[in-house]
């Protein structure tokens, strides 16, 4: 690997430090959370639509990583 690779031991359960768990809560604490979801159509196309949106926000994405706890990660 040419010390390109570092390996970091992390808990069984760590939601603070996996970067896909603050996806998922801003799309359901920001996005999702505060709309009526009346089918599992309806779920899909707002998931989609705001996974979409956060695409389309690099800045926030890249904000996610300025937390201490996704520190390791080094960006």
């Amino acid at each position: 690997t040419d010390g390109r690779l570092r390996i970091f031991f992390l808990p069984p359960y760590a939601p603070d430090t996996n970067p896909d768990e603050w996806v998922w809560n801003n799309v359901k604490t920001a996005q999702i959370g505060r709309k009526m979801i009346t089918s599992v159509s309806d779920l899909y196309s707002n998931a989609l639509t705001a996974l979409r949106r956060l695409q389309e926000n690099s800045a926030l994405v890249i904000g996610f990583f300025g937390d201490p706890h996704l520190a390791y990660i080094g960006w």
